[in-house]
């Protein structure tokens, strides 16, 4: 299990005892998430506030890269790499899928960005879940219209079924996002 504290280190521990594998400061920014790879006990990526890390941890060392975005990604997402990073999901090996606070998905390999589904959300895509027998994947977000919405893509994020929460328009719901999902 990997973790983050009011002191801005992250630390992995070993979920089966509780005992703390490796630790490391990360620096102001606010990390929203880590997620372990389903296909490794060794490898995660966090997400957060103008951060994205691909980690491993070696021994009681966490080794963190950062990710790499291409100029012409860049260009695409708007021409800053100061980019917030809301979610996270993974494909086949070392392949992931981050949701972006612009409402754009990136597809990465290894720490390299090399697609962009622009727009995949109108607003922030707040959470994203994929399996990795079939690949599809879920992502869940915020539109323009003030409305939640989930997504079901293919698992080159190219066709998507899209569902848009019915909401009631009262105190309770007005406000409702989708900060989760699953299949």
């Amino acid at each position: 299990a990997a973790c983050l504290d009011a002191d801005h280190t992250l630390a992995v521990y070993r979920w089966q005892t509780g005992a703390l594998v490796a630790s490391k400061v990360t620096g102001p920014k606010r990390i929203f998430q880590a997620v372990f790879r389903p296909d490794s006990d060794s490898t995660f990526v966090t997400v957060g506030e103008r951060s994205l890390c691909f980690w491993n941890v070696a021994g009681s060392v966490l080794m963190g890269k950062r990710a790499q975005l291409p100029s012409s990604i860049v260009a695409e997402i708007g021409g800053t790499t100061a980019n917030t990073y809301l979610s996270l999901a993974f494909g086949t090996p070392q392949l992931t899928f981050t949701g972006m606070s612009t409402g754009h998905i990136i597809v990465w390999h290894e720490q390299q960005a090399v697609r962009v589904v622009k727009r995949a959300h109108t607003g922030p895509v707040f959470a994203m879940f994929t399996t990795l027998t079939d690949g599809l994947i879920v992502t869940g977000g915020k539109e323009r219209s003030g409305k939640s919405s989930v997504k079901l893509w293919d698992s080159q994020m190219a066709k998507n079924k899209h569902f848009t929460l019915p909401i009631k328009n009262d105190a309770t719901t007005a406000n409702m996002t989708v900060k989760s999902v699953s299949r």
